[in-house]
């Protein structure tokens, strides 16, 4: 038998996600934007951000994934904020269940499925299972995207099942934002050229390390 203890926390947790639910589902004016994947979750989420305030107000987790911290930043957002952007991690098989059912995105982001997460999943296969349930998540066909790693096998997998609207990025032929070049030689920064629409832009940033293009080109592919 639980302790007391134990079962008031349950408790408590139970209620303080109940009241997140029904404060998400009032939240109909701001964009909830998910962002997950085995790796360059944070750094995409502070990127995605940084640019969303060019536009209005952004609500963001600050280094934190578990449920707590996506019930503490679904709750601290109100009508002021246009955009709430959030890092969805797993930790393990059904983790993100509850997390993408009180997020409910109205976009979701996955930059990479990797093998850093093995400890807690028997293969590869089971982690782009877990992760594919944030772009299972979105609303509407009509309103939901799904911004999608299409260099990484597993994401691009998820990519052609998924019935929403996607919009890929990467290298790969069919990414509606496509990366032409990559520059990263130090002292100078990672520089990228990018295509969209059919027009290539340079993306020069204060980053380092060419791995950092795949966070800047999903937080550029968030509409």
């Amino acid at each position: 038998m639980a302790s007391p203890s134990r079962l008031l926390k349950k408790l408590r947790k139970r209620i303080a996600l109940a009241l997140a639910q029904r404060h998400r589902r009032r939240a109909s004016g701001t964009t909830f934007i998910g962002i997950t994947g085995t790796s360059g979750k944070t750094t995409t989420v502070a990127l995605t951000a940084a640019i969303l305030r060019e536009v209005g107000p952004c609500q963001q987790t600050e280094s934190a994934n578990a449920i707590g911290d996506v019930i503490r930043v679904v709750r601290a957002t109100d009508d002021r904020h246009r955009f709430c952007v959030a890092e969805i991690a797993a930790s393990g098989p059904g983790s993100l269940d509850d997390r993408v059912a009180l997020f409910r995105p109205d976009i979701a982001v996955l930059t990479v499925v990797g093998r850093e997460h093995l400890s807690a999943y028997p293969d590869v296969s089971s982690i782009a299972t877990e992760k594919a349930k944030l772009a299972r998540g979105l609303g509407p066909p009509d309103d939901g995207i799904a911004v999608l790693n299409l260099d990484d096998p597993p994401v691009r997998a998820i990519a052609a099942r998924t019935p929403r609207r996607v919009l890929g990025f990467g290298r790969d032929p069919a990414a509606a934002l496509r990366l032409v070049a990559v520059e990263s030689a130090f002292p100078a920064p990672l520089r990228l050229v990018i295509e969209y629409a059919g027009q290539q832009h340079v993306v020069a940033t204060r980053m380092h390390g060419e791995h950092m293009a795949v966070a800047v080109l999903a937080a550029l592919g968030t509409p």
